[in-house]
């Protein structure tokens, strides 16, 4: 009821948001709570925390860095807030709603992307979008993805 009641009025005295519905005004806190749902969960000690992308994902290892000190490693698979300005462009979402949630995906990749002490992306294109988030690690770090086709050869596994 508390945090229900701190949404309603967070919404009510946002000049953009104030005329946002009660269901909209819902939808929205589900999301809130779906995305942010990995602060509340109980987390192991550990020795390194690892993401493997600059997004939710990395929330647990951020509140291990945080909260411990662990030191923390982003293995850059895909880039999420690239994917989520594409979900943008392609989908019939309110613009508000674009807005809210494309500054709340950008600062929690800029979040994970600051407090990674490294950046490993697995392919050179990612690189270009570490580096416009200002994430110095990322030129000459590329570790790709896959295997050495040769180590399988058919003929060696006799």
């Amino acid at each position: 009821e508390r945090v229900w009641s701190m949404v309603l009025r967070r919404f009510s005295d946002h000049p953009l948001y104030r005329h946002e519905s009660i269901q909209g005004a819902i939808d929205l806190a589900r999301s809130f709570y779906r995305y942010l749902m990995p602060l509340a969960l109980l987390l192991p000690e550990v020795q390194l925390a690892h993401s493997s992308a600059a997004a939710f994902c990395g929330l647990p290892a951020l509140v291990a860095k945080r909260r411990d000190g662990v030191p923390m490693i982003l293995t850059e698979h895909g880039i999420y807030l690239r994917e989520r300005i594409r979900q943008f462009v392609r989908d019939q979402t309110p613009v508000l709603r674009k807005l809210l949630f494309g500054n709340l995906y950008r600062g929690v990749a800029q979040a994970v992307y600051r407090h990674a002490e490294l950046v490993v992306p697995v392919c050179g294109y990612n690189t270009q979008w570490e580096q416009e988030m200002e994430v110095d690690q990322a030129e000459g770090r590329v570790i790709h993805n896959g295997v050495d086709p040769e180590k399988f050869r058919e003929d060696r596994a006799r």
